[in-house]
C-alpha cells in the first residue's frame, strides 16, 4: 500500500549547492542552501511574488528582471563560504538579492536556476557538473 504521508515526510526540503567559479569552472567554496518545491516557506514566498506579478497591470523590462531575481532569491535559504575581502558575508535575503542582481550576475543566476533542477525531477538536486 502507498503511504502518502511517509513519502511527504521523506522529501528533502533543501539541498546544498556549491557555486562554481565563473571563470575557472572550479568549485568556489561558496555553498548555497537551496529550497526544493517541498519547502513550504520558500514556496509561499514564490507564490507571493507570482501573485504580485499577476496583479501588475503593466510591466517594464527592469521590473521583469527584478521579479526574476526575486523568484530565484526566494529559493536561497542560506549560505556559507562567501567572503568580501577578509570577512565572511552572512546570508540575508537582501544580500542574496543583491548578489543575483545586475548584468554581471548572469552566471550566478544561471547556476542557481540549473541547480534548482528540471521539471522531470524537481525534488532531486541537479548540479551544473551533472548535466
Amino acid at each position: 500500500m502507498f503511504n502518502f504521508k511517509s513519502i511527504q515526510a521523506a522529501l528533502n526540503t533543501s539541498f546544498p549547492f556549491e557555486v562554481q567559479d565563473p571563470i575557472t569552472k572550479e568549485p568556489s567554496g561558496w555553498v548555497l542552501e537551496l529550497a526544493t518545491p517541498a519547502h513550504a516557506a520558500a514556496q509561499a514566498r514564490v507564490t507571493a511574488i507570482l501573485d504580485r506579478i499577476r496583479k501588475r497591470r503593466e510591466s517594464t523590462g527592469s521590473q521583469d528582471e527584478k521579479d526574476a531575481v526575486d523568484l530565484i532569491a526566494a529559493r536561497i535559504l542560506g549560505w556559507s563560504g562567501l567572503e568580501d575581502g577578509d570577512a565572511e558575508v552572512p546570508y540575508s535575503a537582501e544580500v542574496a538579492t543583491a548578489c543575483l542582481s545586475g548584468a554581471k550576475a548572469f552566471w550566478l543566476r544561471n547556476q542557481v536556476i540549473e541547480a534548482l533542477g528540471d521539471k522531470e525531477s524537481p525534488f532531486v538536486p541537479k548540479t551544473p557538473s551533472s548535466s
